[in-house]
């Protein structure tokens, strides 16, 4: 019997396949990450008959289950990642199964790399003038995958830092069926659950590129915000445990698992400083990020991602506490 496979390589697709379950007729979902499998533990309390399995941590086996599991959904398999899974890109180069393609969010604010950047030497020099690792392996990939694939320069964490990031070329999939209903149904999908008047706030965190403590400084003001008109904040923190922003001592911690897209209490407002989750409801969304003062540098960057992602736009870049402060207490006015 055919199996059709959703690989998921994070809970951006978590609402799409909910809202698309029967359409899409998944039977199994393979998530990169065991946390991720946890995260998507809500598609089989929907649906009891999916399977959700997560990959093997060692490298020889990950590469040998995608390949099998590949095989298995050669007449049709779903896929939402725009980049970053190489293991998985090579295993459908190898197979070329029949592809659906949902993309969650888009590539445009990232540098594509031209092929003179992807030339040897200068690829070489750079790498010994920066000492940088990354620059090595990009060198590596240039050489050996550079007819099946697109490379990006991606804003580092830390500044000054880079990383670079693979792309597979759609041209190469023999049989690709790409939609974009995926990025339009996430801005115009709601909140599971909506309450008028409800006042309560959830602090959507992670690690970004501004240190950690200004970060847990400024989530600090807008909760002193939220308690002088005694709102109730949720803590949401990133699922991967190596992106956790880590704040405590303030609100109720929700489970950094569960996809905010899925979330089934209602709430007012979510705030966060770039996550994409933000692009979500976006007339629901703040952003932190004009807060900080001087600028980050990588910063720009960073809007930039949010804001090319469908929805984007309609997210409120506060400019002060004081804006905040205006958007709760107008809220418990129009609700009087």
């Amino acid at each position: 019997m055919a199996t059709k496979t959703a690989f998921v390589a994070s809970a951006l697709p978590a609402r799409f396949l909910l809202d698309n379950w029967h359409k899409l007729n998944v039977s199994q979902i393979i998530c990169g990450s065991e946390s991720l499998k946890q995260g998507f533990q809500f598609l089989n309390d929907k649906f009891p008959e999916v399977t959700i399995l997560s990959l093997p941590i060692a490298r020889k086996e990950r590469i040998g289950f995608l390949l099998a599991e590949v095989k298995k959904s050669k007449l049709s398999m779903v896929i939402f990642h725009e980049c970053c899974w190489l293991e998985l890109d090579i295993a459908i180069l190898k197979v070329q199964p029949v592809v659906e393609y949902y993309p969650c969010v888009t590539l445009n604010s990232w540098k594509k790399l031209t092929p003179d950047e992807l030339s040897f030497f200068p690829l070489l020099l750079r790498a010994l003038v920066k000492k940088n690792k990354e620059i090595l392996k990009l060198l590596y990939w240039s050489l050996s995958l550079k007819n099946n694939f697109n490379f990006y320069e991606v804003v580092g964490d830390n500044e000054g830092d880079v990383n670079f990031q693979t792309a597979l070329k759609e041209s190469r999939v023999e049989s690709l069926i790409k939609s974009y209903k995926s990025l339009d149904d996430k801005y115009l999908s709601k909140k599971l659950r909506s309450e008028k008047g409800s006042k309560t706030i959830v602090l959507i965190l992670a690690t970004d590129v501004v240190e950690n403590r200004e970060q847990i400084r400024i989530f600090h003001l807008i909760a002193n915000v939220c308690k002088k008109y005694e709102y109730t904040i949720l803590i949401k923190d990133h699922p991967n445990p190596n992106f956790r922003l880590n704040f405590c001592g303030v609100g109720k911690i929700i489970s950094p698992l569960i996809p905010i897209e899925v979330f089934d209490e209602p709430y007012f407002m979510k705030v966060g400083l770039f996550s994409t989750s933000l692009s979500f409801d976006p007339e629901n969304s703040i952003s932190i990020a004009n807060l900080f003062s001087p600028m980050q540098k990588n910063f720009e960057d960073r809007k930039k991602h949010l804001l090319s992602i469908p929805g984007g736009e309609k997210i409120k870049f506060i400019e002060n506490l004081d804006e905040f402060d205006t958007i709760l207490c107008s809220s418990l006015k129009n609700n009087e």
